[in-house]
């Protein structure tokens, strides 16, 4: 393939100056220097005393890393796993038993890091969030709020976003209520 493939063509073409331009991008107002504000967004501190309700998930892996499950149960499309209330607060407390690090991602909302084992959140994860890794035996503290899209028979999703981990079987299913 090195001879008359791919490679060896655009190898060939860079020997011998034969390049070209596939885009070309001009940005109008070029050479106007622009300067940010120094804070881009104020944020509150998240309030967790505004939480009605806290849920608590746990993130295990099996031997070899089969057996992926959340609170000891593997996907399963035929079951709703939680059911939560629109408009309501709540703290989804995630852990991880295993010694792998999991990014938690969650459908449907974006929420606010309340701490991790207890500390605050560094700087970079104070803003709003759909994903946070959650560290081998970690537990990381969650402040969110469903404000939209209820119906009892279309379901979101929860789960880790390591694609090989979702399809063994680690997330779950919710849908979102009307009071």
């Amino acid at each position: 393939m090195m001879d008359g493939g791919m490679m060896g063509n655009r190898a060939d073409r860079e020997r011998q100056g034969r390049t070209f331009s596939i885009l070309d991008m001009c940005p109008s107002g070029a050479g106007t220097p622009v300067t940010l504000p120094p804070i881009l967004a104020k944020l509150a501190a998240p309030d967790p005393s505004l939480a009605v309700r806290s849920r608590r998930f746990v993130l295990d892996m099996g031997m070899m890393g089969r057996g992926m499950s959340i609170n000891g149960e593997t996907m399963d499309m035929d079951v709703i796993n939680q059911r939560v209330p629109v408009g309501q607060w709540e703290i989804w407390e995630i852990a991880n038993a295993s010694m792998m690090a999991h990014p938690f991602h969650i459908h449907n909302v974006q929420f606010r890091l309340l701490d991790r084992d207890g500390r605050p959140p560094r700087a970079e994860e104070a803003g709003f969030k759909d994903t946070v890794i959650v560290n081998p035996r970690e537990q990381v503290r969650l402040l969110l709020r469903f404000e939209e899209n209820t119906d009892p028979d279309t379901p979101y999703m929860y789960h880790c976003h390591i694609l090989e981990h979702e399809d063994a079987g680690m997330m779950g299913q919710f849908v979102v209520t009307a009071n």
